[in-house]
Protein backbone atom coordinates (compact mmCIF):
# COMPACT_ATOMS: atom_id res chain seq x y z
CA UNK A 1 0.00 0.00 0.00
CA UNK A 2 1.49 3.33 -1.05
CA UNK A 3 0.63 6.83 0.19
CA UNK A 4 -2.23 7.28 -2.29
CA UNK A 5 -3.87 4.05 -1.14
CA UNK A 6 -3.39 5.02 2.49
CA UNK A 7 -4.93 8.47 2.07
CA UNK A 8 -7.87 7.09 0.06
CA UNK A 9 -8.50 4.54 2.79
CA UNK A 10 -8.53 7.30 5.41
CA UNK A 11 -11.13 9.21 3.41
CA UNK A 12 -13.23 6.11 2.79
CA UNK A 13 -13.25 5.33 6.51
CA UNK A 14 -14.38 8.86 7.35
CA UNK A 15 -11.13 9.79 9.05
CA UNK A 16 -10.03 12.29 6.42
CA UNK A 17 -10.41 16.06 6.49
CA UNK A 18 -9.47 18.98 4.27
CA UNK A 19 -5.79 18.42 4.96
CA UNK A 20 -6.07 14.76 3.94
CA UNK A 21 -7.72 15.77 0.67
CA UNK A 22 -4.96 18.29 -0.02
CA UNK A 23 -2.28 15.70 0.71
CA UNK A 24 -3.97 13.30 -1.69
CA UNK A 25 -4.18 16.02 -4.34
CA UNK A 26 -0.44 16.62 -4.01
CA UNK A 27 0.20 12.91 -4.51
CA UNK A 28 -1.95 12.84 -7.65
CA UNK A 29 0.12 15.63 -9.19
CA UNK A 30 2.85 12.97 -9.53
CA UNK A 31 0.60 10.01 -10.33
CA UNK A 32 0.21 9.10 -14.02
CA UNK A 33 -2.72 6.71 -13.50
CA UNK A 34 -5.75 8.91 -12.80
CA UNK A 35 -7.95 5.82 -12.64
CA UNK A 36 -6.77 5.54 -9.08
CA UNK A 37 -9.32 8.27 -8.33
CA UNK A 38 -12.17 5.88 -9.17
CA UNK A 39 -12.61 4.44 -5.64
CA UNK A 40 -13.49 7.96 -4.51
CA UNK A 41 -15.39 9.06 -7.60
CA UNK A 42 -17.56 5.94 -7.69
CA UNK A 43 -18.30 5.87 -3.98
CA UNK A 44 -22.01 5.68 -3.05
CA UNK A 45 -21.14 8.08 -0.23
CA UNK A 46 -21.68 11.58 -1.65
CA UNK A 47 -19.11 13.18 0.65
CA UNK A 48 -16.42 10.79 -0.56
CA UNK A 49 -17.40 11.31 -4.21
CA UNK A 50 -17.18 15.07 -3.63
CA UNK A 51 -13.56 14.72 -2.52
CA UNK A 52 -12.74 12.70 -5.63
CA UNK A 53 -14.32 15.13 -8.09
CA UNK A 54 -12.76 18.13 -6.34
CA UNK A 55 -9.34 16.54 -6.79
CA UNK A 56 -10.14 15.91 -10.46
CA UNK A 57 -11.11 19.56 -10.92
CA UNK A 58 -7.84 20.71 -9.36
CA UNK A 59 -5.77 18.46 -11.63
CA UNK A 60 -6.91 20.35 -14.73
CA UNK A 61 -5.98 18.89 -18.11
CA UNK A 62 -4.14 16.00 -16.46
CA UNK A 63 -7.62 14.43 -16.19
CA UNK A 64 -8.02 14.32 -19.97
CA UNK A 65 -7.54 10.50 -20.00
CA UNK A 66 -10.59 10.07 -17.75
CA UNK A 67 -12.77 12.92 -19.03
CA UNK A 68 -15.32 10.45 -20.44
CA UNK A 69 -15.76 9.14 -16.92
CA UNK A 70 -15.99 12.68 -15.52
CA UNK A 71 -18.92 13.40 -17.88
CA UNK A 72 -20.98 10.83 -16.02
CA UNK A 73 -20.85 12.95 -12.87
CA UNK A 74 -22.75 15.82 -14.51
CA UNK A 75 -25.83 13.81 -13.52
CA UNK A 76 -24.73 12.97 -9.98
CA UNK A 77 -27.27 13.52 -7.15
CA UNK A 78 -24.83 15.79 -5.28
CA UNK A 79 -24.79 19.41 -6.43
CA UNK A 80 -21.16 19.69 -5.34
CA UNK A 81 -20.21 16.73 -7.53
CA UNK A 82 -22.01 18.27 -10.53
CA UNK A 83 -20.36 21.64 -9.80
CA UNK A 84 -16.83 20.25 -9.76
CA UNK A 85 -17.50 17.94 -12.71
CA UNK A 86 -18.21 21.06 -14.78
CA UNK A 87 -15.00 22.62 -13.49
CA UNK A 88 -12.99 19.53 -14.40
CA UNK A 89 -14.41 19.25 -17.92
CA UNK A 90 -13.56 22.87 -18.68
CA UNK A 91 -9.86 22.03 -18.58
CA UNK A 92 -9.83 18.32 -19.40
CA UNK A 93 -12.32 17.86 -22.26
CA UNK A 94 -12.48 18.88 -25.90
CA UNK A 95 -15.55 16.73 -26.53
CA UNK A 96 -18.46 18.82 -27.90
CA UNK A 97 -20.93 16.31 -26.47
CA UNK A 98 -19.54 16.99 -22.99
CA UNK A 99 -19.94 20.72 -23.57
CA UNK A 100 -23.55 20.18 -24.66
CA UNK A 101 -24.21 18.24 -21.45
CA UNK A 102 -22.87 21.17 -19.44
CA UNK A 103 -25.15 23.57 -21.34
CA UNK A 104 -28.11 21.39 -20.36
CA UNK A 105 -27.29 22.25 -16.75
CA UNK A 106 -28.55 25.80 -17.34
CA UNK A 107 -31.80 24.17 -16.15
CA UNK A 108 -30.32 22.41 -13.10
CA UNK A 109 -32.49 22.69 -9.96
CA UNK A 110 -29.54 24.02 -7.94
CA UNK A 111 -28.49 27.67 -8.32
CA UNK A 112 -24.80 26.90 -7.74
CA UNK A 113 -24.77 24.40 -10.61
CA UNK A 114 -26.58 26.79 -12.95
CA UNK A 115 -23.99 29.44 -12.04
CA UNK A 116 -21.16 27.05 -12.81
CA UNK A 117 -22.71 26.11 -16.16
CA UNK A 118 -22.81 29.81 -17.09
CA UNK A 119 -19.23 30.19 -15.87
CA UNK A 120 -18.23 27.34 -18.19
CA UNK A 121 -20.11 28.93 -21.08
CA UNK A 122 -18.18 32.19 -20.82
CA UNK A 123 -14.80 30.46 -20.47
CA UNK A 124 -14.90 27.66 -23.04
CA UNK A 125 -13.31 28.30 -26.43
CA UNK A 126 -15.52 29.58 -29.25
CA UNK A 127 -14.77 26.60 -31.47
CA UNK A 128 -15.71 24.02 -28.86
CA UNK A 129 -18.85 25.89 -27.84
CA UNK A 130 -19.95 26.23 -31.46
CA UNK A 131 -19.37 22.56 -32.20
CA UNK A 132 -21.41 21.57 -29.13
CA UNK A 133 -24.55 23.33 -30.35
CA UNK A 134 -25.55 20.44 -32.63
CA UNK A 135 -25.71 18.16 -29.56
CA UNK A 136 -27.41 20.67 -27.25
CA UNK A 137 -30.88 19.61 -26.12
CA UNK A 138 -32.48 22.93 -27.05
CA UNK A 139 -34.73 24.47 -29.71
CA UNK A 140 -33.33 25.84 -32.97
CA UNK A 141 -33.94 29.47 -32.05
CA UNK A 142 -31.77 29.28 -28.93
CA UNK A 143 -29.17 27.22 -30.76
CA UNK A 144 -28.93 29.96 -33.39
CA UNK A 145 -28.58 32.64 -30.73
CA UNK A 146 -25.68 30.81 -29.11
CA UNK A 147 -24.06 30.27 -32.50
CA UNK A 148 -24.25 34.02 -33.16
CA UNK A 149 -22.58 34.64 -29.82
CA UNK A 150 -19.79 32.21 -30.73
CA UNK A 151 -19.32 33.92 -34.09
CA UNK A 152 -19.48 37.37 -32.49
CA UNK A 153 -22.46 38.22 -34.68
CA UNK A 154 -24.93 39.13 -31.93
CA UNK A 155 -25.13 42.93 -31.67
CA UNK A 156 -25.73 44.91 -28.49
CA UNK A 157 -29.45 45.62 -29.06
CA UNK A 158 -30.13 41.92 -29.62
CA UNK A 159 -28.19 41.02 -26.47
CA UNK A 160 -30.21 43.59 -24.50
CA UNK A 161 -33.44 42.02 -25.72
CA UNK A 162 -32.25 38.64 -24.48
CA UNK A 163 -31.47 40.01 -21.06
CA UNK A 164 -35.10 41.05 -20.60
CA UNK A 165 -36.49 38.00 -22.41
CA UNK A 166 -39.44 35.95 -21.25
CA UNK A 167 -37.49 32.76 -20.52
CA UNK A 168 -34.72 32.17 -18.01
CA UNK A 169 -32.61 30.62 -20.76
CA UNK A 170 -32.89 33.73 -22.93
CA UNK A 171 -31.72 35.84 -20.01
CA UNK A 172 -28.80 33.49 -19.39
CA UNK A 173 -27.81 33.75 -23.06
CA UNK A 174 -27.99 37.52 -22.66
CA UNK A 175 -25.47 37.61 -19.80
CA UNK A 176 -23.25 35.09 -21.60
CA UNK A 177 -23.29 37.38 -24.64
CA UNK A 178 -22.45 40.38 -22.46
CA UNK A 179 -19.34 38.65 -21.13
CA UNK A 180 -18.13 36.92 -24.28
CA UNK A 181 -18.72 39.95 -26.51
CA UNK A 182 -17.37 42.58 -24.10
CA UNK A 183 -20.66 44.44 -23.69
CA UNK A 184 -19.65 46.19 -20.47
CA UNK A 185 -22.69 48.45 -20.48
CA UNK A 186 -24.91 45.39 -20.55
CA UNK A 187 -23.01 43.84 -17.66
CA UNK A 188 -23.81 46.86 -15.54
CA UNK A 189 -27.48 46.56 -16.44
CA UNK A 190 -27.46 42.85 -15.65
CA UNK A 191 -26.59 43.53 -12.01
CA UNK A 192 -30.09 45.06 -11.67
CA UNK A 193 -31.89 42.30 -13.56
CA UNK A 194 -34.97 40.69 -11.99
CA UNK A 195 -33.58 37.21 -12.68
CA UNK A 196 -31.55 36.16 -9.64
CA UNK A 197 -29.37 33.82 -11.73
CA UNK A 198 -28.40 36.68 -14.03
CA UNK A 199 -27.88 39.12 -11.17
CA UNK A 200 -25.66 36.81 -9.12
CA UNK A 201 -23.59 35.88 -12.16
CA UNK A 202 -23.19 39.50 -13.27
CA UNK A 203 -21.98 40.46 -9.80
CA UNK A 204 -19.39 37.68 -9.88
CA UNK A 205 -17.89 38.70 -13.18
CA UNK A 206 -14.42 40.16 -13.14
CA UNK A 207 -14.86 43.12 -15.48
CA UNK A 208 -11.15 43.43 -16.12
CA UNK A 209 -10.49 40.04 -17.66
CA UNK A 210 -14.06 38.75 -18.09
CA UNK A 211 -13.63 35.68 -15.99
CA UNK A 212 -16.17 34.81 -13.31
CA UNK A 213 -14.83 34.38 -9.80
CA UNK A 214 -15.33 31.43 -7.51
CA UNK A 215 -15.82 32.44 -3.90
CA UNK A 216 -12.87 32.39 -1.53
CA UNK A 217 -13.24 28.70 -0.66
CA UNK A 218 -13.78 27.58 -4.24
CA UNK A 219 -16.93 25.75 -3.13
CA UNK A 220 -20.51 25.85 -4.45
Amino acid sequence: MDKIDSLILQIQRGHGDGETANLLLNEFYHEPDLRRLFPLLNSPNEKIAEVGIWIASELGNRCAPIEKDIQFFLGHPSKRVRFFAIDSLLTSSIDPKATAKVLDLFHDPEEAVRWKAMDYAVRVKDELLASAIAFWNENERNKNILLKICRKELDLPAAKMLLVGDSSLERKLGIIAAVRLDYLELLKEAVRNNDSDVTSFAKSVDRENHRSKVNSTGQP
